[in-house]
């Protein structure tokens, strides 16, 4: 828009000294000829009020001209490059990284303790997983989470229990209330498991119980 409005300026004064220059030469022809043939001296006014309201047109015409709508490049926006979109391909490498590596495993000896939403979430994803259920078998059988299989606190000691071969096995742990289910984590990872995730008491599950 301001590059347009120049040009036309540009333009407007070019014309004006071109046409300025054949009006001074016409003034100056009326002058030798007030002298040399005794034209009258009012002669000289009308070419400068015809220059005058010449230069004035030209003015207006080019600034109509150039005060329409004119196209231009729409400037750039501020682009956050932490919120651009990455390649489709990166995304998915991305993802299954985090995947494969969503669960680290414990210090030895130690285990963790997460919520039950949590454990909802690695239930519903693909990484393998054991869930494990400490109470007593009774308690078992009258309900426990689907999937569960039954490895009773009292019966885990210092040796690897062998419903469990896998020490870097996913272990979701949890019993009645939380406590022992906190007991077992304890000693199963001081057997030497290095993913026991204890999440409490199925009192306070969500998700589907099932009986046998």
């Amino acid at each position: 828009m301001k590059r347009a409005k120049g040009h036309g300026f540009l333009l407007s004064l070019l014309l004006n000294m071109v046409f300025r220059g054949f009006w001074l030469v016409l003034v100056a022809v009326l002058v030798i000829l007030h002298f040399a043939a005794g034209w009258p001296l009012w002669l000289i006014a009308i070419p400068l009020v015809a220059w005058f309201i010449h230069a004035l047109l030209i003015t207006l015409v080019l600034g109509f001209a150039t005060s329409g709508p004119t196209t231009s490049r729409p400037e750039p926006k501020n682009v956050n490059p932490y919120s651009a979109k990455k390649n489709p391909l990166e995304q998915v490498s991305v993802t299954n990284e985090s995947k494969a590596t969503m669960i680290e495993k414990n210090e030895f000896g130690t285990y963790k303790h997460i919520s039950q939403a949590e454990a909802m979430k690695i239930m519903a994803g693909d990484e393998p997983y054991v869930i494990v259920d400490v109470r007593r078998p009774d308690e078992f059988a009258k309900g426990h989470i689907l999937g569960a299989i039954n490895v009773p606190n009292e019966g885990i000691a210092d040796e690897q229990p062998a419903e469990l071969p896998d020490l870097d096995q996913v272990l979701l742990v949890y019993c009645q209330t939380g406590r022992r289910s906190a007991a077992a984590s304890r000693k199963l990872a001081d057997i030497g498991y290095t993913r026991v995730l204890e999440f409490g008491g199925i009192m306070t599950w969500k998700g589907e119980v099932v009986t046998d």
